[in-house]
């Protein structure tokens, strides 16, 4: 089993604040049957900005501990990208990549709301073969708008 969306990076915005509730956390989800685990810390949220480069620090860092490496589980970079209209500007400035350097992005919108620029955003993203990126949007179940501004997406195709 493969866990897309974890905050399981030490001291790094709302995640485990030592390496021992780091390792705990991992020895829980090696229990639970994952075998690997994206590290998804905030990216371009108002408390928490974590680039790409800041996560594969934090990341190489968990990954060389002895007792994270004895669990082999595969960690894999990643964020989590709250929606803001400087999404493009941090896919041309390498800040935001995607999961593990692939073309899906986790997509976090702010609680409850779809920002009037979503939809030209995606479109574009969508069309400029320089990006070609797909989203996950994470958590869309919470929010009627959300899940309404996504219904939208499919039935025009995205």
């Amino acid at each position: 089993m493969i866990d897309i969306h974890n905050h399981i990076l030490v001291d790094i915005d709302d995640g485990p604040k030592t390496i021992e509730k780091s390792i705990a956390l991992l020895k829980q989800a090696k229990d639970e049957g994952v075998t690997s685990i994206v590290a998804t810390p905030h990216h371009l949220h108002p408390r928490y900005d974590n680039t790409f480069q800041q996560v594969l620090v934090k990341l190489a860092e968990l990954r060389t501990h002895p007792e994270v490496q004895a669990l082999d589980i595969k960690l894999f970079p990643g964020q989590e990208i709250r929606i803001t209209d400087s999404i493009l500007q941090g896919l041309d400035n390498g800040s935001i990549q995607g999961i593990n350097r692939s073309k899906y992005l986790l997509i976090e919108f702010p609680t409850g709301e779809v920002p009037h620029y979503t939809k030209q955003l995606f479109l574009k993203y969508n069309r400029e073969a320089t990006y070609q990126s797909l989203h996950i949007l994470k958590e869309i179940e919470v929010s009627p708008k959300i899940q309404k501004y996504y219904m939208n997406l499919l039935q025009m195709g995205h």
